[in-house]
């Protein structure tokens, strides 16, 4: 693997002025994903589909997914998309970030927990339909078929993957900050930015300034577009790195967006 390591982004949830400009982000976030692309048609990335390659294979597969969120972000900045819906594809994309970071250096313990994750998840809906169904108050559905049945069920959660993914990432020197980037930004696209409908997003909604409560047609939640795409392209680009090193792909495109995009720079206007 690669010897470079990073840092996670230093705006994420900080606001705006902290982001690079709008230009400077698309450009990055198309080239970052163009080169993705092209890597993954390479042979080698293409491995058999066999137990000792699930993970890496489903590790390259989340980090096309990223590449698809990337997309996502960056038509809601040039639209000027509200910026609760730019949090949810944002926290969205930390979750796949986090699952394929896990996934491509956890080894076996990352899979059967994600896999594992799957199964206790459906057994879980199965038997809540099960029961509905006994009660007659869902008739006519079929969930499908147990495709995950050889896997023992097993938990999945997200700040204990990011734990991880910290203690394995710091053992190979290769990035750190995955704890701080749930803790700080996870929750705070959840609680504080509008991913979830929280108290703090509704009542943005609400004026009360003249003694009585307006209900507003739009949010006043603080802009979130910029830095919400910069946070995104620099975690996608930290996972190329590892990854591609690790089938001896060139990765130059990555680090330079990596450092261009963490690279301090003076506060700018909105």
């Amino acid at each position: 693997m690669s010897e470079a390591s990073a840092d996670q982004p230093r705006t994420g949830v900080r606001g705006e002025p902290s982001a690079a400009p709008a230009e400077t982000l698309l450009r990055e976030s198309r080239i970052v994903v163009s080169a993705i692309r092209e890597a993954l048609v390479n042979p080698r990335c293409q491995l058999s589909w066999e137990y000792d390659n699930c993970g890496g294979v489903i590790s390259l597969a989340a980090l096309s997914h990223e590449c698809v969120c990337l997309e996502q972000l960056d038509r809601g900045v040039r639209q000027a998309d509200p910026s609760p819906m730019i949090s949810l594809v944002v926290r969205h994309h930390l979750e796949t970030w986090l699952t394929g970071m896990y996934l491509l250096l956890g080894g076996h313990e990352a899979l059967e927990n994600f896999v594992g994750a799957t199964r206790r998840s459906e057994d879980a809906q199965r038997n809540a339909i099960e029961e509905l169904q006994a009660e007659g108050s869902l008739e006519d559905y079929e969930f499908g078929p147990d495709e995950n049945s050889d896997w023992e069920p097993a938990r999945w959660n997200y700040e204990e993957v990011a734990r991880e993914v910290d203690r394995l990432g710091n053992e190979l020197q290769l990035l750190r900050g995955s704890r701080a980037s749930y803790q700080v930004g996870y929750r705070s696209f959840s609680g504080r930015l509008g991913a979830h409908p929280t108290w703090r997003l509704l009542d943005t909604y609400i004026d009360t300034r003249t003694g009585i409560a307006l209900v507003k047609s739009h949010d006043r939640t603080p802009i979130f577009r910029r830095a919400g795409l910069q946070w995104s392209v620099v975690l996608t680009a930290v996972h190329a790195n590892v990854a591609m090193s690790e089938r001896n792909l060139d990765t130059s495109v990555f680090v330079r967006a990596i450092e261009t995009l963490t690279a301090p720079r003076p506060e700018e206007p909105n």
